[in-house]
């Protein structure tokens, strides 16, 4: 909304946006890949630890969260897609802002920082995980790391790439 100098925008108002706020899609591109839970980024991760407890437990605890895993990747990446690659809004067209623009630094820096730590925070799981439990009380085991297991690699995957290409039918093709 603050780009588009409006108060509120609703996401099937606004589209194209992608040449004309390329820092701002960028950012958005890489949250969008990690809230989904595309590997390498840090949202793989964390997705991955629930896959795996799912699996572990078996059954409809597994097929649920491939389920939620999907319909996750479909929410964000519709939005992607609607924001920054679909058609303009009819109430825009009425009503056009005065100037889209992109964030000005005091907003920007923080969310290009945000982006830096989905592109690389995953890769600082074990030694993180390491300095956060070096205070960890005596006595006390901390709590396990799921290990890597490829149907959870796989599972994963495959959501992401499922619900990308939905997103894109539903709102593109």
């Amino acid at each position: 909304a603050h780009g588009m100098g409006k108060t509120t925008v609703s996401v099937s108002d606004v589209g194209g946006l992608r040449k004309r706020m390329p820092v701002t899609f960028a950012c958005f591109a890489i949250a969008a890949l990690s809230s989904a839970g595309a590997y390498p980024l840090a949202g793989f991760f964390s997705k991955d630890a629930i896959l795996d407890a799912a699996f572990e437990r078996g059954g409809v605890f597994g097929a649920a969260a491939l389920v939620i895993a999907f319909l996750s990747g479909l929410y964000i990446f519709r939005m992607l897609f609607l924001t920054f690659f679909g058609a303009q809004g009819q109430r825009l067209k009425q009503f056009p802002p005065a100037h889209i623009h992109e964030a000005d630094w005091i907003m920007a820096v923080p969310v290009l920082f945000l982006a830096a730590g989905a592109l690389g925070a995953g890769w600082l799981s074990t030694s993180l995980v390491r300095v956060l439990f070096s205070g960890w009380p005596a006595g006390i085991p901390p709590p396990a790391l799921p290990q890597f297991a490829w149907n959870v690699f796989f599972g994963g995957t495959a959501m992401v790439l499922l619900s990308g290409a939905a997103a894109y039918y539903f709102t593109l093709a």
